[in-house]
């Protein structure tokens, strides 16, 4: 390769660029002194010196500093936990926020080891990180284990009653594995299936929503397990521990016919679990929207199955029942602010709320509402007139400091209340939208002009999640962890380079729960059980009020 004479040597872009791509795709500093990464070096621009590794790992704090000056500028705030493979815990604060151009944006701020998971230690890391970025306004506080604070009930922690179950899933999961332990044992099972070409998804130990998929597959091949129990082919000695010496096997047993029965009510009614998952566990869209339909639609479903033929499915169907209504129908345990993001949806806006009350309030010896869902409705109301108000006055306030000519044309506080209820009843009663595939934020930010107080408002209810884990997590109990490298760094390094990762644009990627399984699979055969991901891990999510 000939290098152009006239073609200058940029040094600090090459090391910034260096920088990035250790940061970006989680590398080593020592990348650096691999002889074939040296030898690219030497090809691609043979007048630059490869730095060495303490260099890089400098060069990616100057980055982290350089773009940490530029984030300050333009935020709101959210957060979540992580482990290492040593079973250190970290708090991550991240971002979440709408910004300037009614994008939903999430960015993380801080990535700090943890000693333990108490409240106070983590209240002053979160005060302290708060304080290093100059936030003073916190929106809303989202954690996932407060027995203290109001619920948001994680699907994980209402279709945990499932487990009584989990004998019959470990079967049909061990069923799996024989298929795809060997060659011969899957080619043995295709022939079972005849010209049936899909492969039966091995699923993850743990995620429950994992289970749904790998149930939902291995009931349409209920037949060939069974041809399989029949025709022997080492499978009877597999789980009876012949083979593996796996006295958990041997336990448990193969998949009888109760199991099957078991697996196919399961499939019918994790699916709704699962949809609702999938409905509400983006990070890169608004979910808080769709939280209170989503609500409702399982709480018809539950009751609908409570009355089905299938014993099984009614067992599970009551169980749940009880768990939701604790979390959801109980005044004490649901965050109304939550229930407000609907009505920030032009689709549907408050009689969508007065519907949902109905489907959960409705007495049917009444023919009405139940008084009790009459007063919590009112509530929801009145909150919402109050959070709107309270942005008039913020507004107003912060017009008043900032000019005169704004604080000569200000209104007294009661035309203030009476602004705030005309823009507010204009809104709730003008015609809902009609197109269901309607991009909210967009429908605000063309209407922003119309609606100058609401808009605000939507800002920074519309940006809330409605879980802090991700939908992978959700039906699981395993963690985020720390890869080896990162694990064997200093904290701070560690903060550094987690921070500035989330930082640098990337396209979003939508996250398919299907093609990742088969990715773990893949992987699987490759890591061979070197690592365990059984740590626990925290979430916390905060908001902050957009400033107006």
């Amino acid at each position: 390769m000939v290098v152009s004479k006239s073609k200058v040597l940029d040094v600090e872009a090459l090391r910034e660029a260096l920088a990035k791509m250790c940061i970006i795709d989680e590398h080593s500093f020592r990348i650096v002194e691999v002889e074939v990464f040296r030898l690219l070096i030497r090809i691609a621009e043979p007048r630059w010196t490869v730095p060495c590794r303490k260099t890089v790992a400098s060069e990616c704090f100057k980055l982290y500093d350089k773009e940490k000056v530029l984030m300050k500028s333009k935020l709101s705030l959210t957060t979540d936990c992580w482990s290492s493979i040593q079973n250190l815990g970290y708090l991550t604060l991240t971002a979440h926020f709408i910004d300037d151009d009614w994008k939903l944006q999430k960015l993380i701020l801080n990535f700090s080891l943890v000693e333990n998971h108490r409240g106070q230690t983590i209240g002053r890391i979160v005060e302290s990180c708060l304080v290093d970025w100059g936030f003073d306004k916190i929106f809303i506080l989202t954690v996932d284990m407060s027995n203290k604070y109001i619920h948001v009930r994680c699907v994980a922690h209402i279709v945990e009653g499932l487990k009584d179950q989990d004998f019959s899933i470990q079967r049909i999961r061990n069923a799996m594995k024989f298929v795809r332990s060997s060659q011969q044992r899957n080619k043995k099972f295709q022939e079972c299936v005849l010209f049936e070409k899909i492969e039966v998804c091995l699923d993850v130990e743990t995620p429950w929503n994992s289970s749904y998929l790998m149930l939902e597959t291995a009931v349409k091949y209920r037949k060939a397990f069974d041809r399989l129990r029949r025709e022997g082919s080492g499978y009877q000695l597999y789980f009876y521990g012949y083979e593996t010496h796996n006295r958990k096997n041997a336990i448990i047993g193969p998949p009888n016919e109760v199991d099957w029965l078991k697996a196919e009510a399961f499939v019918r009614f994790l699916k709704l679990f699962y949809d609702a998952t999938l409905a509400f566990s983006g990070s890169n869209y608004v979910t808080c929207a769709l939280l209170f339909r989503q609500v409702v639609l399982m709480h018809l479903t539950i009751k609908r199955m409570q009355n089905s033929d299938d014993l099984v499915m009614k067992e599970m169907a009551y169980s749940m029942r009880e768990k939701f209504e604790k979390y959801w129908v109980d005044s004490t345990c649901r965050n109304n602010l939550l229930l407000l993001g609907v009505v920030f949806d032009p689709r549907y806006k408050f009689k969508h709320v007065e519907f949902c009350f109905e489907q959960i309030y409705w007495e049917d010896g009444r023919k009405a509402i139940s008084d009790k869902g009459k007063n919590l409705m009112m509530d929801v109301k009145l909150e919402l007139e109050a959070l709107v108000g309270d942005y008039v006055n913020r507004l107003s306030s912060s017009e008043k400091v900032a000019s005169t000519e704004m604080m000569e044309m200000s209104n007294s506080k009661d035309e203030q209340s009476v602004e705030t209820k005309c823009e507010l009843t204009r809104y709730l009663h003008e015609a809902c939208e009609k197109d269901y595939q309607l991009d909210i934020l967009h429908w605000w930010k063309s209407n922003s002009s119309r609606y100058p107080i609401m808009s605000k408002v939507a800002k920074d209810v519309l940006a809330i999640l409605v879980f802090t884990v991700a939908s992978e997590q959700y039906f699981g109990t395993s963690g985020r962890i720390l890869n080896e490298f990162r694990s064997s760094l200093k904290p701070k390094t560690v903060e550094m380079l987690v921070c500035a990762q989330n930082w640098f644009p990337s396209t979003p990627k939508a996250i398919d729960i299907r093609e990742m399984m088969d990715d773990v699979e893949k992987y699987e055969e490759i890591i061979n059980g070197k690592y365990s991901f059984n740590s626990k891990f925290l979430l916390y999510n905060i908001y902050f009020i957009h400033i107006v």
